[in-house]
């Protein structure tokens, strides 16, 4: 089980800082998108998350997770007021399954899953009945497929490398907006030191432009690239606690947007065996 925050208040243009952010309102009922409508102030997300893994072998595993409280919030303004809107509830639900090969101090994991349209994509404005934007969704209503890969390294019994890449195929859903295609990829050096083990990743997230109706959504595909501390807690029989922090130490943004500005993730875990 998992809190993460994630704050996005930096106004960006490509590379470079910008005073205001103005982006397309897009009307998701009728697909009329209206250009420089909004002046975004802020925006953030918080979610908390449900993870379940199963060994069905020592190689073959079977997951789940599920945002169990998907919380979305964009404080801007338009031609007529300011205002603060946001959506909570059920996110979108992956599941999938992954294969470990391993030769000597060496683990390559292969994985493939699943993204299901579990959470709400048509919650609509407390002001009025308009839909809110994609963005603002707990789920995105579209069927999505991920691929991942990753790479270990024990170089001695208490350090360890790892390289990893994931894809992530979208569809589009009913509303005809289509999320731009993801690609992570990242190196992470990890520590041991008693029963604590400190990490720290490089980790790369490029996100494709998005797309309504068929054509290109504006101020929308961005790459981000975060360092990413942890520190993992071991407790007694099987369980810990961790702690995340995703830092972006780079950001290029198309078109006018919000961008990440800090964030984090806090967690509880454990593992036990069933009969």
């Amino acid at each position: 089980m998992s809190f993460r925050y994630l704050d996005q208040s930096a106004r960006f243009e490509g590379t470079r800082r910008v005073a205001a952010v103005k982006r397309p309102y897009l009307e998701m009922a009728t697909g009329f998108v209206y250009p420089g409508w909004h002046e975004d102030l802020r925006a953030g997300e918080s979610t908390v998350q449900l993870g379940v893994v199963y060994g069905l072998t020592e190689r073959l595993t079977l997951h789940a997770s599920v945002p169990v409280l998907a919380n979305r919030f964009s404080e801007g303004g338009d031609l007529l007021c300011q205002a603060l809107s946001r959506a909570s509830g059920l996110g979108d639900a992956v599941v999938g399954v992954r294969r470990t090969f391993g030769f000597g101090d060496r683990r390559l994991t292969v994985g493939t899953a699943l993204k299901l349209p579990t959470g709400d994509f048509r919650r609509v404005h407390p002001i009025g009945a308009a839909i809110l934007e994609p963005m603002l969704q707990p789920g995105s209503g579209s069927l999505d497929f991920l691929g991942s890969v990753a790479l270990s390294i024990v170089t001695t019994p208490r350090l360890r490398l790892s390289a990893s890449a994931s894809h992530q195929v979208t569809g589009s859903n009913a509303l005809a907006y289509r999320f731009g295609l993801e690609t992570i990829a990242g190196v992470t050096a990890g520590r041991r030191l008693g029963r604590t083990t400190v990490t720290l990743q490089g980790k790369l997230v490029h996100r494709g432009r998005s797309t309504f109706h068929g054509s290109p959504a504006a101020s929308t595909g961005s790459t981000v690239a975060y360092a990413v501390p942890t520190v993992q807690i071991a407790g007694p029989r099987g369980a810990g606690v961790y702690l995340i922090a995703p830092i972006p130490v780079f950001r290029a943004l198309r078109d006018a947007q919000l961008a990440p500005s800090w964030g984090l993730v806090a967690g509880v875990s454990t593992t036990f065996g069933l009969r």
